[in-house]
């Protein structure tokens, strides 16, 4: 449980709002396949067709659309030692499927922008589209958990589809979408 003073959260765990998940899906073709950091109660709202609820990054994730809503934490993990923390060893995994055609689309979510560039320092193919929202997302917090949602900036990051997709999805009066 982190009690980062900066993000003033008492929780590593926060689903994504439905607003924010429609974009997904449609800029993802209209269907998450495979939600890889996921709940059975999370998956109400995100409706993947298939959820990896536990040791994600042990698991295969092989699937035409995955959603990645990696959760924080410096846990470092023996297949991704070039990673320091949680969404580092996220961000090298989905990128590594990617890259290996077991994934045909993507899109990940940044908790922060301290983290979407230490992703692009880590793995930073030329073919990403980077969603801003131009407020922070209001997560939704899960079962049991009092505190408000976390106070920094966002960023989605898409991979595998057209920046004219996103932007129909993510209309710019409330996003700012930049290729990589």
């Amino acid at each position: 449980m982190s009690t980062n003073l900066r993000t003033q959260c008492l929780t590593d765990q926060w689903g994504t709002p439905d607003y924010i998940l429609e974009g997904i899906r449609g800029a993802l073709g209209g269907v998450i396949h495979l939600d890889v950091c996921s709940s059975w109660e999370v998956n109400k709202t995100v409706r993947a067709e298939r959820v990896i609820t536990a040791d994600s990054l042990d698991k295969y994730w092989g699937s035409h659309t995955v959603y990645c809503n990696p959760p924080s934490g410096k846990v470092r993990h023996p297949n991704y030692p070039n990673s320091k923390t949680n969404p580092q060893a996220f961000w090298e995994k989905i990128n590594q499927k990617y890259d290996e055609i077991d994934i045909d689309k993507y899109c990940y979510l940044c908790y922060n922008l301290d983290q979407l560039v230490t992703n692009l320092r880590i793995h930073n193919p030329n073919d990403l589209i980077i969603v801003l929202p131009h407020r922070r997302i209001r997560f939704i917090p899960l079962s049991g958990q009092k505190a408000g949602s976390p106070a920094h900036s966002n960023a989605l990051i898409f991979r595998g589809v057209s920046k004219d997709d996103v932007a129909y999805h993510f209309p710019k009066e409330q996003y700012s979408i930049l290729n990589n």
